[in-house]
C-alpha cells in the first residue's frame, strides 16, 4: 500500500530464445526477415521546425565547462555484473563524462543485479541539465551525440547464450514520434556466428510508454510536462495552475535480451546510443546485469497452461517457443509454492540433463519433470529432440515459506539452479542460473465503515518496508452490503493490481498473503468462494496463500444484530427519530445502517444469509482476536472508540427497544460494561464476540493468538487493532512462520456448522416492539442552539475550540452530542459546554452541528455552524494509494486516493476536485478519468496518470488488462469424457479423456481413440492405482500408485509412465465451488412436468438459460425436451440428494444441442443411470454415480462412478457466465 514511491514493476520483454541451432552453431541471420514497409515519416510544420532549430541553437554545450573525467572501462564492467577474466577487452567512446556513467541508482529505477548499473545518454545525465531542451555537444547537430561502449567477452565453456537488461527513456516522445527525430539505442554481436542487432529501441518502439513519476523520478524525464504534449514546445514555459498538465517524455519498462553464443569461444558487444536528426531533447539507455548460461528460466503462466488441469503443457514444441512478453523470462519467483517456472536448456547432442537447485527442498524450492508433481532437490531428464534440436525441460516449483531461518528482515534471498548435460557421447558440461526469491505481495483488507487510510498508522503493517503491500479500497461502498459488486471485487481487483505489478518487474507469481480487518475477512472468504477461485491461471491453487483474520466475526456479531433490529424498529415508526438517528451517523463517520440495496450491517448479523452461504474455506489461516473487553467500565471503554463509532453506540444505548424508555444508567448497560445485556459476560473486543473470531477453531490452538483489550492502548479495541503495534509484530511473526506449521489451520469450516456462543439468555429472537416504545415515540418540541462559538469563528486543524450548547423553547436535554466532520464529542450531562478538537485534516471549512436528547429519548437537531478553517500549511507532495493503478480490462473502474503531504506534518485526502486537484491521462485510448478521479480501462496497454493540486503534481501509469469487468463464472469442462474425484470401475469404452483421483479398472477397453492425433497429454489418468486388461489407451497414461496390466494393452500413440499430473484435491474444490456458484443462479427458463411424462424445459435467451428441476421430475419421465436457440447454454439445475435417469429420450429444438447443455446436479449424493442416454455434461462433484446400459454424449464430472456406460466424445461448450 506503498504511495506512489513504490517504484514501477516493469513488464519485461525478451527479444529472443531458445530454438537457435545446435552447435557447431550456424550464425543467426545477419539481415531481418523480410519486414512491413516502414511508415514514412511524420512532416513536421513549419512552427515546429522553427522552435526546435531556436532551442539547438541555445543548447549547445561549452568545450572545457564539464571538468569530470570519463567513466573507467572496468567501472562499466563491474556495473555490468561482468566477473574478472570475462571480460577480452573493452573500449567507452562519449563525447563528454556526462554522456556516460555508472551510478548506483537512476533515479528510482535500481540495479537488476549488483550495487550499480551502466547509464548512456545523447546529453547530460543530471537533473541540472533536464533532457528537454537537452544538451547538444559539438559539433552541433547529431554528430556529436553518440556513446558507443565495446566490450569483448570471453565466453564460458559451459555457456551458449548471453544475456542483458535495458532500459530506454527519451523526451523525443511522443511530439517526434515517427519524424526524422528518433533518438536510438542499438545493441550488436559480432563474432563466429556473424554480425547481427541483439537489441534495438527508439520512441517508435512498441514497447515505448509515457513517463511517470512511479516508473522514473529522479531521472529528469518524469519532470517534463506540456499542456499539449504532441505540439509544439517552447522554452521556458511556465503554466498556471488550473492548467492540466500531460508527460512530455517516454520511456521503455526493462526489456532482456538473450541471444546466442559459442561455447568456449569470443562474442563482442557494442552497445550505442545517438541523437538523430539534431542535437537536442536528449535520450538514456540503462543497461545492466549481462550474464552467460545455457539454461532459461521463463513463466508458463498462462500461455503455457492446460485451461482445465492447471499443469503446464507437455507438448515439447510449445515448450520450445521463443520468451516474449506472452512467455516472459524470469528473474525471480514468489515463495507461494505453488508458482511454476520452466527451466529449458538447449544442447548440441542427445543424453540427458540434471536439473538441481542449491541448498534443500522444499526450503528452496522443487524441481520436477514435466508432467508430474513430484518435486526434489534434482531431477534427471532426457534430452527431447525438436526441430532438430534437442532439448531438456525441468519444473522449478517456489518455495512453500520465504523466511528459511535467518530472513526475517529481509525482502529477497536467492537460489541458484544448476543443470548438469551428459551427452550419450562426449564431455558435458554444468550451467547455472541464480534467481530471486521473494516474499509474495501483502494485500490488506480493511472493515466495514473503513478505510486504507486506517492501515496507514506508523505502528500498522502498512508501514513495513519487507512486503510489496496493496490495500483493497472499498471504503466508499464500505457501509453497503458486502454483496454489492464494489465490495466483492474489491479484493480480487487487488490481487490481481498485486500480481501484476510483481510480474512486470519478470517475477513468477501466483498468490498473495492477505490480512483481513473485520469484515474484510468475510469479503475474503466470500471470494474464495467464487467459482473462479480456482483456475488454470493460478494452477489450481486459488490466489491466496494464507489468510490473517484480524477480528473478523465468522460467524457474525449479535452487535450487528441488535443494531439492525434498532434500525428495523425506529424506520417503522411515523413519527420517530430515525430520521435525526440516520443523521447523526452520517456525519462524523460517515456510517450508515440503511443504504439502498443492503447494508453491510446486515451482512454481519449472527446467522445472516451472507455469512450462512459461506462454504468452508480451504486456505491457510490464523485468527488474531480480540478479547477482554467485558469487564471494563463502560464510559472509560467508550473513550477508546473512534468519535463516529462513539456515536453509533450512544444511538444504539438509546434506541434501542431494549433500553428506550429506561434511565441513562440503564441504558448505558445495554452493550458494554461488566453488566452488558448484549454481551453479558462473553469475552468481546467492544464490536465482535471473541469466539465468533475464532472461526469455529478449538480455543488453545496454536493458529489462534488473542489480544486482551486494555484501557492504556486505545489501539487494543476491533476498530483499530490494524495499527496497534504488539498486532504488527504478531502479524509480522506469522509471515515469517511456515505456512503448513501449526500456527496455520488449513480449512475454516462452515459458519453453519460452528455452534453459537452466547450465555445471554436475551437477544436470541427479534421480539415485537413493547408498548413502551410507542410511549416515548411522540415528537420532541423545541430544540437545542449552538451559543458558542458564533458562525465564521476562525479555527486551525488540529487545534481547540469551546463550544457551549443549550435547550431552547422548552426542550431540555438530558444528552448532546457536538459533530463535525471526522470529529464528535458526547455529552451526557449538564452544562453542555466543552473543548471540542477540529480535525488535524480539517481545511477550508467546516460545518459544527449539535443534537440533544431529552430524557424520554426524544431528539432534535441545532441550527448548523459555518467555521472557517485557516492554516499557513502549505502541499508538498502527493502520495497517491497502491502507487501504480491496474485495471482489469476496458470498462474496468477504479477510484483513485489522492492523499497530500502538507508542511505541517499532516496528510490529507485531496482526492476530491473540490480541494483543487486535477486528473489527466496521457492517452485516453488507453484509459479515461473524470473529474473526480475514477479510471476507467478503454482498451489493453499503458498510460500515465498525471495528477495536480496547484503547483504540485506526480503522475502514474495505468496498466490496463484485455479481461472482462464482469463478475463472470467461467464454464471450462470440455477437457475431459470422465472425471471423476474417487473411483471409476467397470468401464470399458470413454472415447475422449478420462481421469479419476483414485483407483480405475477397465476391460476389455478403449479410452481415447476419438482424440486428436495431437491430443495426447493425460488422456488416463489414475491417482491410484491403473487396472487394465485387453484394450488400448490413444495417448498417455499416467497413474499415482500402482500399474496393474495384461500383455494385451496397447499405447498406439502414447506411453505409460508413474506420475500425478493432476491435483484431484484442488480440482475437487473447484468442480463443487462451480455447482454451487451454477445452483444458486436465479432461473430465467420455463420447467414444466407433463402428466404424460414428459419434462419440458424452455428457454429464450441467446446466451444463458437456467432452469430449476426436481429431481423427481425424472422419476418415471417418457422425454426430456429443451428448447432454446442455437449456440445458448442451458443450465439445468437439479434439486435433491439423489436423482435416477432411466429409459427416456431427448428432443432439442431451437438450434440447441449436446455442446450447450449442462446438467447440474449441487446437491446431489447418489445419481442412477440405466438403459439411457445423456445427451449434454453432467456436473455432479458430491455423487457417487452408478451408469450401466447406456451412454453419455458429453462429459460427467462426479465423485464416482460405476458402470459399464460408454462415454462419447463431445465438448461442453466453453461458456461465460457474466453479470
Amino acid at each position: 500500500m506503498q504511495p506512489f514511491k513504490t517504484y514501477l514493476l516493469p513488464l519485461f520483454v525478451a527479444l529472443a530464445a531458445c530454438g537457435d541451432p545446435p552447435e557447431p552453431a550456424t550464425p543467426e541471420p545477419t539481415t531481418p526477415e523480410p519486414a512491413t514497409p516502414e511508415k514514412p515519416l511524420r512532416v513536421l510544420s513549419a512552427e515546429a521546425l522553427a522552435e526546435r532549430q531556436r532551442i539547438a541553437s541555445k543548447a549547445l554545450a561549452r568545450p572545457g565547462t564539464v571538468k569530470a573525467s570519463l567513466v573507467s572501462t572496468a567501472e562499466v564492467n563491474t556495473a555490468l555484473d561482468l566477473p574478472a577474466g570475462v571480460v577480452a577487452s573493452a573500449s567507452l567512446t562519449s563525447p563528454n563524462p556526462q554522456a556516460s556513467m555508472v551510478a548506483p541508482s537512476y533515479g528510482n529505477i535500481l540495479p537488476r543485479r549488483g550495487s550499480s548499473l551502466f547509464i548512456m545518454s545523447t546529453g547530460n545525465i543530471n537533473v541540472a541539465n533536464l533532457p528537454e531542451p537537452g544538451t547538444d555537444y559539438p559539433p552541433a547537430g547529431a554528430e556529436g551525440d553518440k556513446v558507443t561502449y565495446r566490450v569483448t567477452l570471453n565466453v564460458p565453456d559451459n555457456s551458449n547464450r548471453v544475456t542483458f537488461d535495458f532500459r530506454f527513456l527519451s523526451a523525443e516522445s511522443p511530439e517526434y514520434i515517427g519524424t526524422q527525430f528518433n533518438d536510438t539505442f542499438t545493441a550488436r554481436a559480432l563474432d563466429g556466428l556473424g554480425t547481427r542487432t541483439v537489441a534495438d529501441a527508439s520512441v517508435n518502439s512498441a514497447q515505448f510508454f509515457d513517463v511517470s513519476s512511479t516508473r522514473a523520478a529522479g531521472t529528469g524525464y518524469d519532470t517534463l510536462f506540456a499542456d499539449d504534449p504532441s505540439g509544439v514546445d517552447y522554452f521556458p514555459a511556465t503554466y498556471p495552475p488550473e492548467i492540466m498538465l500531460f508527460p512530455d517524455a517516454g520511456i521503455t519498462d526493462f526489456r532482456t535480451v538473450n541471444f546466442e553464443v559459442m561455447r568456449g569461444g569470443q562474442t563482442t558487444i557494442e552497445f550505442e546510443i545517438s541523437d538523430l536528426g539534431d542535437g537536442v531533447l536528449d535520450s538514456a539507455v540503462i543497461i545492466d546485469n549481462i550474464t552467460f548460461t545455457s539454461l532459461e528460466v521463463v513463466d508458463p503462466n498462462p500461455n503455457l497452461i492446460r485451461t482445465y488441469t492447471g499443469a503446464v503443457d507437455e507438448d515439447p514444441l510449445r515448450l520450445t517457443r521463443p520468451s516474449s512478453d506472452a512467455i516472459p523470462p524470469v528473474q525471480g519467483v514468489a515463495a507461494d509454492g505453488v508458482t511454476q517456472v520452466l527451466v529449458r536448456t538447449k544442447v548440441s547432442f542427445a543424453g540427458s540433463m540434471t536439473f538441481s537447485l542449491s541448498g534443500t527442498s522444499p526450503a528452496n524450492g522443487g524441481l520436477g519433470a514435466v508432467g508430474t508433481s513430484t518435486r526434489a532437490a534434482s531431477v534427471t531428464v532426457p534430452t527431447v529432440l525438436v526441430g532438430g534440436v534437442h532439448h531438456a525441460f525441468a519444473l522449478y516449483t517456489s518455495p512453500p515459506d520465504f523466511n528459511t531461518g535467518g530472513f526475517e528482515n529481509a525482502r529477497t534471498r536467492s537460489v541458484t539452479l544448476s543443470g548438469a548435460y551428459t551427452p550419450e557421447s562426449g564431455v558435458g558440461y554444468t550451467s547455472t542460473v541464480e534467481l530471486s526469491i521473494l516474499r509474495p505481495p501483502l494485500v490488506l483488507v480493511h472493515d466495514v465503515w473503513s478505510s486504507c487510510s486506517a492501515w496507514q498508522g506508523t505502528d500498522g503493517i502498512a508501514t513495513s518496508e519487507l512486503f510489496n503491500t496493496t490495500c483493497a479500497n472499498y471504503s466508499e461502498t464500505s457501509s453497503a452490503s458486502l454483496n454489492l459488486k464494489a465490495n466483492d471485487e474489491a479484493l480480487p481487483d487487488a490481487i490481481q493490481a498485486a500480481l501484476t505489478k510483481m510480474r512486470q518487474d519478470q517475477n513468477a507469481v501466483t498468490q498473495v498473503d492477505v490480512v483481513a480487518h473485520g469484515a474484510g475477512g468475510l469479503l475474503t472468504r466470500k471470494y474464495i468462494d467464487w467459482a473462479n477461485y480456482r483456475s488454470s491461471t493460478n494452477f489450481m491453487e486459488g490466489d491466496i496463500n494464507r489468510l490473517i483474520s484480524l477480528n473478523t466475526p465468522h460467524e457474525g456479531t449479535r452487535m450487528a444484530t441488535e443494531l439492525v433490529r434498532m434500525r428495523d424498529i425506529l424506520k417503522a415508526e411515523t413519527s420517530g427519530p430515525w430520521e435525526l438517528v440516520r443523521d447523526a451517523l452520517a456525519i462524523p463517520h460517515k456510517i450508515s445502517l440503511d443504504v439502498d440495496g443492503g447494508s453491510a450491517i446486515d451482512d454481519l448479523k449472527v446467522g445472516s444469509a451472507l455469512i450462512n452461504n459461506l462454504r468452508q474455506t480451504d486456505v491457510p489461516t490464523h485468527f488474531i482476536t480480540g478479547q477482554g473487553a467485558q469487564p471494563l467500565p463502560r464510559t472509560s471503554t467508550l473513550a477508546l472508540l473512534p468519535d463516529g463509532i462513539r456515536v453509533l453506540y450512544q444511538q444504539m444505548e438509546t434506541y434501542h427497544p431494549d433500553s428506550r424508555g429506561k434511565t441513562l444508567q440503564l441504558r448505558q448497560k445495554l452493550i458494554l460494561g461488566p453488566d452488558s445485556t448484549l454481551f453479558c459476560n462473553d469475552p468481546h473486543d467492544i464490536f465482535a464476540g471473541t469466539a465468533e473470531q475464532q472461526g469455529g477453531t478449538v480455543t488453545g490452538s496454536q493458529a489462534i493468538t488473542p489480544f486482551t483489550v486494555a484501557l492504556a492502548n486505545r489501539n487494543t479495541e476491533h476498530f483499530k487493532v490494524q495499527i496497534n503495534a504488539g498486532h504488527r509484530d504478531r502479524i509480522l511473526q506469522l509471515l515469517n512462520s511456515p505456512v503448513g506449521g501449526p500456527l496455520f489451520v488449513p480449512s475454516i469450516p462452515r459458519p453453519s456448522t460452528v455452534p453459537t456462543v452466547n450465555s445471554c439468555a436475551g437477544f436470541t429472537a427479534l421480539p415485537p416492539p413493547r408498548p413502551a416504545v410507542e410511549a416515548v415515540a411522540t415528537a420532541a418540541t423545541g430544540t437545542v442552539v449552538i451559543t458558542s462559538p458564533q458562525p465564521g469563528t476562525v479555527v486551525s486543524p488540529g487545534g481547540k475550540l469551546t463550544v457551549s450548547v443549550a435547550g431552547a423553547v422548552g426542550f431540555q436535554p438530558e444528552t448532546v452530542l457536538i459533530m463535525t466532520e471526522g470529529a464528535a464529542s458526547i455529552l451526557e450531562s449538564g452544562p453542555f459546554t466543552t473543548t471540542f478538537k477540529i480535525p488535524a485534516q480539517a481545511l477550508g471549512s467546516l460545518t459544527l452541528v449539535a443534537f440533544g436528547i431529552d430524557s424520554q429519548g426524544r431528539m432534535v437537531r441545532s441550527t448548523s455552524i459555518p467555521l472557517t478553517v485557516s492554516s499557513s500549511a502549505q502541499l508538498s507532495s502527493i502520495q497517491l494509494l497502491n502507487g501504480d493503478a491496474f485495471l482489469r480490462g476496458p470498462g474496468a473502474k477504479l477510484k483513485l486516493v489522492v492523499n497530500g503531504k502538507y508542511s505541517d506534518g499532516v496528510v490529507r485526502d485531496i482526492s476530491s476536485p473540490s480541494r483543487g486537484t486535477l486528473y489527466s491521462v496521457s492517452n485516453t485510448s488507453i484509459a479515461t478519468i473524470t473529474a473526480d478521479g475514477t479510471l476507467t480501462g478503454v482498451s489493453k496497454g499503458m498510460a500515465t496518470v498525471m495528477v495536480r493540486n496547484g503547483t504540485v503534481l506526480t503522475s502514474i501509469t495505468v496498466s490496463v488488462g484485455d479481461q472482462s469487468p464482469a463478475s463472470c463464472i467461467p464454464i471450462r469442462l470440455g477437457e475431459y469424457n470422465l472425471f471423476v474425484l474417487e473411483d471409476y470401475q467397470e468401464g470399458n469404452e470413454i472415447q475422449g479423456k478420462l481421469a479419476a483421483g483414485r483407483n480405475i479398472t477397465l476391460q476389455n477397453f478403449s479410452v481415447g481413440e476419438k482424440l486428436p492425433a495431437t491430443d495426447t497429454a493425460n488422456a488416463l489418468v489414475a491417482g491410484g492405482t491403473l487396472s487394465l486388461a485387453n484394450g488400448y489407451v490413444w495417448g498417455d497414461a499416467r497413474y499415482g500408485g500402482k500399474l496393474a496390466q495384461d500383455s494385451n494393452v496397447f499405447y498406439p500413440r502414447g506411453t505409460v509412465a508413474r506420475a500425478t499430473p493432476i491435483n484431484f484435491t484442488n480440482q475437487g474444490s473447484a468442480l463443487k465451488a462451480l455447482s454451487a456458484e451454477l445452483g444458486a443462479l436465479p432461473s430465467n427458463g420455463v420447467a414444466t412436468r407433463e402428466s404424460w411424462g414428459g419434462v419440458m424445459l424452455t428457454g429464450k435467451d441467446p446466451k444463458v438459460n437456467v432452469f430449476d428441476v426436481k429431481a423427481s421430475y425424472f422419476t418415471g419421465a417418457t422425454l426430456l425436451s429443451i428448447t432454446a436457440p442455437a449456440n445458448s447454454l442451458a443450465v439445468i439445475n437439479i434439486r435433491g440428494k439423489a436423482a435416477t435417469f432411466t429409459n427416456f429420450g431427448h428432443a432439442f429444438s431451437g438450434g440447441i444441442d449436446e455442446h450447450g447443455v449442462l446438467f447440474n446436479l449441487p446437491d446431489a449424493t447418489a445419481l442412477t443411470a440405466f438403459d439411457y442416454g445423456f445427451y449434454g455434461t453432467v456436473l455432479a462433484p458430491n455423487a457417487n454415480v452408478t451408469f450401466s446400459g447406456g451412454s453419455w454424449v458429453g462429459g460427467i464430472y462426479a465423485r464416482s462412478l460405476k458402470g459399464n456406460a460408454v462415454g462419447q466424445l463431445s465438448r461442453l461448450r466453453d461458456t461465460d457466465i457474466c453479470d
